[in-house]
């Protein structure tokens, strides 16, 4: 049994309208929580994947965190070294 009925009469002249069958609900109910449980899957498998792998290094979640954060600092202090031989540059035009 098909979803759509290409071949429905609906009394318009064109005939190009396309009619969904009663049970086209039956699909939302199927699709969306079976999506949204293989994407809390999905999401449960890669944390512990990353769990996993973190700890095959001997990473902890602090040495993790830590790393992040100096990671944070450095994009930071390059922006200002960038921003600063920007004005430096427009200053002595």
């Amino acid at each position: 049994m098909s979803m759509f009925d290409w071949q429905a009469s609906t009394g318009s002249a064109s005939g190009d309208s396309v009619v969904v069958v009663p049970d086209f609900w039956i699909y939302w109910v199927v699709s969306v929580p079976l999506t949204l449980a293989i994407l809390a899957g999905w999401r449960l498998w890669l944390r512990r994947e990353k769990d996993a792998l973190l700890a095959e290094y001997g990473i902890s979640q602090q040495q993790q965190q830590e790393q992040q954060h100096h990671h944070h600092h450095h994009h930071e202090r390059q922006r200002e070294r960038s921003q600063n031989i920007e004005k430096y540059m427009l200053h002595r035009r």
